[in-house]
């Protein structure tokens, strides 16, 4: 029976230790019947279409540390000369191959005969989705607590100031208040505090990391929901610029100081942790760098906006206002669909989207990303891309950015998809209308993207943010806000507490976060105890606490960070 607790204090007979062990390994007692040499080869599910790599060799036995993260094939290999790697289907010499469920902090015996293997458990492993339920239930008290505390002291305060607002003239002719749309920023904070909590790790759950290609996992959905709700924002914000004439070249020159200032600081971050950086392998790309690409294209795109008052056409009145820019929009959308299919990449096929590197016997090595990684190799050399990605590391590739630059335009299309939800904000007064139409995009959008990637059109991917990817996160993006807005603006069940505070200082929280990510009382280490997925879940939860106490301290004293 499966461990409920990451408990490793254990120590085998044979004396394996289980506090060697790093988060998400286990270990193999390998025992060998025959005279020669046993070389031993692993498959992990997360790299598609690829050999088995060498692990080690045996002669009589061994014990291994093997990772968990992934599921994994194991083969194992009568030789006298071991090689890196072993393709599917190069069985010759294969002794046996295994195919068992390996856990955190399990050690399995495996006993290699003239014909088999024989495997079975010597210890059980431990059950690592406790700790983050354990975790969850924890948060959830505690915001519960807090919220009473809150309720009982705000009460015993307010019937002071009733009594004295009660001793005060109030002119009731006084005009509204203008509200804001809360959801609007529990949204954004709700994004943001999950970024940071999976940038400083995430518990170390495989699934709080990127895909590594073709999926979508959570920490995939944040970076297009944050250029999704600054769409949302971009649209609210030129509305009011046309009700206060404001004009239009001081609109774009705003927008291309914000740009350049945002595209600036993430240069500045691509440095962080390198010391004085070599101009020549400065990283170009980046996550700001593409927020800031994205939002200056689409805030000059949005300016140009239809006035249209016919009462009958209401119901598409939002995206009729935005016509023109779908016009846009839509041309940048053909333009990476062209260059993405139809661009000549030398010694790869048309429209390449695998990974290559190992992939398929090495057949694509140098195609990594096809037209998106051959145009960042054009303009800006291997030496400016980042080096260490994921793929590179899981298929064995050339260096290959996230960021590149074809991707850039399917960003635009994501962030302008945000713009045209801002208009529905705009346009449509009733909260249940507004709602409606949310889920309407939600559901046409998500049909679109997922139709794509499960009819082998084009896969949802992160890396190359293919548009498959973009239709798909948006509406996952419009289907979160419409419950957002459902509860927070419209029912008013939840104040958005505590992701509102972030939500009003996101670049406040993105830039200190990435510049405190090595820093105390941030993050900090406990040397015996950091190989649990529970002690890290404390860690990177602790960060994202952090900095919301930090946020709520300048929301109370009305202290907003913008660039």
């Amino acid at each position: 029976m499966m461990n409920f607790f990451e408990n490793n204090n254990f120590v085998s007979p044979n004396g394996v230790n289980l506090n060697d062990l790093n988060v998400d390994e286990a270990y193999f007692n390998l025992t060998s019947f025959f005279n020669s040499r046993i070389g031993v080869y692993s498959l992990s599910s997360d790299c598609k279409r690829c050999p088995f790599t060498y692990v080690t060799s045996l002669n009589k036995s061994k014990i291994v540390s093997v990772s968990t993260k992934h599921h994994m094939k194991w083969r194992f290999y009568n030789e006298t000369q071991s090689s890196a790697l072993k393709q599917i289907l190069d069985k010759e010499s294969l002794i046996c191959e295994l195919n068992e469920s390996i856990e955190e902090y399990g050690i399995y015996d495996i006993a290699i005969t003239k014909d088999s293997c024989k495997f079975s458990t010597q210890r059980e492993p431990v059950n690592i989705y406790w700790p983050l339920c354990a975790t969850l239930v924890f948060l959830l008290f505690l915001h519960l607590f807090i919220k009473l505390a809150w309720n009982i002291s705000r009460r015993y305060f307010s019937k002071k100031r009733k009594i004295a607002e009660d001793e005060v003239d109030i002119d009731d002719n006084l005009p509204a208040k203008k509200t804001r749309i809360s959801s609007i920023d529990v949204f954004r904070g709700f994004a943001l505090c999950l970024m940071v909590f999976t940038n400083d790790g995430g518990g170390q759950y495989w699934f709080f990391n990127h895909s590594t290609w073709n999926g979508l996992y959570p920490p995939d959905l944040l970076y297009p929901w944050f250029l999704w709700i600054m769409g949302v924002c971009i649209a609210l914000s030129q509305s009011s610029h046309r009700k206060n004439a404001v004009k239009k070249k001081t609109i774009i020159w705003t927008t291309l100081k914000r740009s350049f200032i945002l595209f600036v600081i993430g240069l500045a971050l691509n440095t962080l942790g390198v010391g004085p950086v070599e101009l020549r392998h400065l990283r170009i790309p980046g996550i700001l760098q593409r927020i800031a690409i994205s939002y200056g294209i689409t805030s000059i795109l949005a300016i140009f906006v239809f006035d249209i008052n016919i009462s009958w056409l209401n119901g598409i009145k939002s995206i009729l206002m935005v016509l023109p820019q779908w016009f846009f929009h839509l041309a940048i959308v053909a333009a990476h669909t062209y260059l993405t299919f139809y661009l000549p990449v030398p010694g790869c096929p048309l429209g390449f989207l695998d990974p290559g590197g190992i992939q398929d016997g090495s057949k694509y090595k140098n195609c990594t990303g096809g037209a998106a990684g051959y145009i960042d190799r054009l303009l800006l050399g291997e030496n400016r891309l980042w080096q260490n990605a994921p793929v590179r590391i899981t298929y064995q590739t050339s260096p290959f950015d996230p960021e590149n630059i074809l991707g850039c335009l399917t960003s635009i299309f994501g962030t302008f998809l945000g713009v045209q939800a801002g208009y529905i904000l705009i346009v449509h007064r009733k909260p249940i209308t507004r709602i409606r139409h949310f889920v309407t995009w939600a559901i046409l959008l998500l049909a679109l993207g997922f139709g794509l990637h499960f009819f082998d059109v084009i896969p949802i991917n992160k890396s190359l943010w293919s548009l498959s990817f973009t239709l798909a996160t948006s509406g996952l993006a419009f289907l979160l806000f419409a419950f957002i807005y459902y509860v927070v603006d419209y029912t008013k069940l939840w104040n958005g507490s505590p992701f509102i505070y972030p939500g009003m200082n996101s670049i406040l929280v993105y830039v200190g976060h990435e510049i405190c990510f090595q820093l105390f009382p941030w993050h900090w280490r406990i040397s015996f105890a950091m190989n649990t997925h529970f002690m890290n879940l404390i860690e990177n939860t602790w960060g994202v606490i952090l900095w919301i106490l930090i946020t709520f301290c300048m929301y109370k004293k009305k202290i907003f960070v913008v660039v």
